[in-house]
């Protein structure tokens, strides 16, 4: 005598899965092309946000994770470093004041200078600076998703003149998009 495990209705499935922690959803992604694709898919997403808790807090830290002597060099400025900003739980924080930055999901970068703009809904928006000449800078804007250690390309160089712009990150709830801003001074 056989037998065969009950088969749960998909709609059941996917409420189930939208309330568990997103490092167990990761490793759902290689259960099949299925559960991949549902985990990955922009309303799933939208869902497991609304039922993730809302106490969470991250604080961001820059380190420079290449241990580099600079007191060798004279110009520190020549100095080719690698840089890397990692989620660090607050409350971990508080509880433990020792803790130490857990570099698993860090964001790295290799050149230039990386700022964080902002952040809504898990989702940072950085703006890494690609070149400057006389006072007009060109960057790029990526987005990095701590949770999913996911980054997006880099988008293609802007154009700012930094004593005149700061910029901004959102989300625009009215039409579901997520907006970096430029305000310029006038």
């Amino acid at each position: 005598m056989s037998s065969t495990l009950p088969l749960l209705p998909q709609d059941l499935i996917t409420e189930i899965l939208a309330w568990l922690p997103v490092k167990i959803l990761v490793r759902f992604t290689s259960v099949s092309k299925h559960w991949k694709s549902l985990i990955f898919d922009p309303n799933f997403a939208k869902l497991h946000h609304q039922r993730s808790p809302k106490h969470t807090h991250v604080l961001l830290t820059l380190f420079d994770y290449e241990e580099v002597n600079k007191d060798d060099f004279q110009d520190n400025s020549n100095v080719d470093t690698s840089w890397a900003v990692a989620p660090f739980w607050v409350r971990r924080l508080l509880e433990q004041p020792s803790s130490t930055v857990n570099e698993d999901g860090c964001f790295r970068t290799d050149e230039g200078t990386s700022y964080a703009i902002g952040s809504t809904n898990g989702l940072v928006c950085l703006m890494e600076d690609i070149s400057q000449q006389k006072g007009i800078q060109g960057i790029c804007i990526r987005f990095w998703n701590p949770s999913l250690r996911l980054r997006s390309k880099e988008s293609p160089t802007l154009t700012v003149i930094r004593a005149y712009a700061n910029l901004g990150f959102g989300y625009d709830d009215s039409t579901d998009t997520y907006k970096s801003l430029d305000f310029h001074k006038c």
